[in-house]
């Protein structure tokens, strides 16, 4: 009787150890994959370090950020882009076809499909690293976020208080005759980038559901 219930006690034991062992693994996996498809969330620009710093500003996660052009209001033809934290640039965003849409008219008003053709784009800016925003002109200085031009900061950067996710890019190009900061204006909406498994991830995958099979067959073989 006493061989019995201990051979008994010992089955249940290894059984629920399988069963322990097959649940964690579930889990485990599980929590991984939850941490894997996160979906793209919304991200703040204003939430990134300062917009006008002097070192430029970067993420701490990968974001994607969509440019929209909005209107362009200056006599140069202007090229809107993305600058590395030596101000090398590293890819022009919105380009205009021409200046304006009709020489000096309304103050050389420049528009989406006259002045600007393509007027939406996005670039994915990597987590930790600094970043300028430049606007470069044709016979102009190109100026920059966070450095000084004519004694003043040439970007301006307002939240839509709409949608704290979007934010309001407003350039004062390098002309000295005025500071009026509507010759080029866009507008900024990010995102926090989905994250790819590593092949460190990847390969912990596979061990937790190694370890759920073995969990699995250890249990099989008690029961038969």
């Amino acid at each position: 009787m006493g061989e019995t219930m201990h051979h008994f006690c010992r089955k249940n034991r290894t059984q629920m150890q399988s069963k322990l062992i097959h649940s964690l693994s579930v889990a485990a996996a599980a929590a991984t994959l939850v941490g894997l498809c996160v979906p793209a969330q919304a991200a703040s620009l204003a939430g990134s370090s300062d917009l006008n710093s002097t070192e430029g500003f970067s993420f701490s996660d990968n974001t994607k950020v969509t440019f929209t052009f909005l209107q362009s209001q200056g006599e140069y033809l202007s090229n809107f882009g993305v600058y590395d934290a030596s101000k090398n640039s590293l890819q022009t965003l919105i380009s205009e076809v021409q200046a304006s849409d009709n020489g000096s008219e309304n103050d050389w008003q420049g528009t989406c499909g006259v002045s600007v053709v393509s007027c939406e784009v996005s670039y994915t800016f990597e987590a930790g690293v600094n970043y300028f925003l430049g606007l470069a002109a044709n016979a102009a200085t190109t100026v920059f976020s966070g450095t000084q031009y004519n004694n003043q900061l040439p970007f301006r950067f307002t939240n839509d208080s709409a949608a704290d996710s979007t934010v309001l890019i407003a350039i004062n190009d390098s002309y000295t005759g005025d500071s009026d900061y509507n010759d080029f204006t866009v507008s900024a909406s990010a995102s926090r980038v989905e994250s790819v498994p590593e092949p460190g991830t990847l390969g912990a995958l596979a061990s937790v559901g190694a370890l759920g099979l073995m969990g699995i067959r250890r249990r099989k073989r008690v029961n038969t």
